[in-house]
């Protein structure tokens, strides 16, 4: 788990190579940021980053000090992490799933006065992303309006969605 001042960009999944790279599993819809970085964390630690590059789907990691298979091995696994200010900028109306966390989510706006509860988590499905707030579960398209000063989030859910989750 990362720290709250950190967020997860990639995973490493496997050395790749005899020269200490690692094959990673991006967490990042900007798969070009990782060329201009210079530095992440693994475990925690601040790591120097060598070289990042595509091979076919796969992103491979150079690390700095890591240069043998055996030295690579023991990092497989490990989330790769940067600041959270060092996150791409995003255009208005466009929000991290991570800064929806803990925002209060309320079914026609917050005048309305029906919280669902808070955003707990969220999944990717394939075609959607589906948000967890309370007992309930919508995909992410339902959402109205973000107000992350207030940390409040507006929905419009269907008739039936909040029996449906219950069930």
């Amino acid at each position: 788990m990362n720290a709250p001042d950190r967020v997860t960009i990639a995973t490493i999944r496997r050395p790749r190579g005899n020269k200490g790279e690692l094959a990673a599993t991006p967490l990042t819809d900007h798969r070009d940021r990782f060329q201009s970085l210079t530095r992440v964390f693994l475990a925690g630690k601040p790591v120097p980053l060598e070289k990042a590059w595509w091979h076919g789907e796969d992103l491979v990691l150079k690390f700095g000090g890591i240069d043998s298979i055996s030295a690579a091995e023991p990092l497989a696994g490990l989330d790769v992490e940067i600041p959270r200010e060092e996150r791409v900028p995003l255009a208005p109306g466009q929000y991290y799933l991570s800064d929806l966390m803990g925002c209060e989510v309320f079914d026609g706006g917050p005048q309305s006065g029906v919280s669902i509860g808070k955003v707990s988590g969220w999944e990717e499905l394939p075609g959607q992303t589906v948000i967890e707030a309370g007992d309930v579960e919508f995909p992410y398209r339902l959402i109205t309006a973000v107000d992350l000063e207030h940390k409040q989030i507006t929905v419009e859910l269907p008739e039936g969605l909040r029996e449906l989750n219950r069930e």
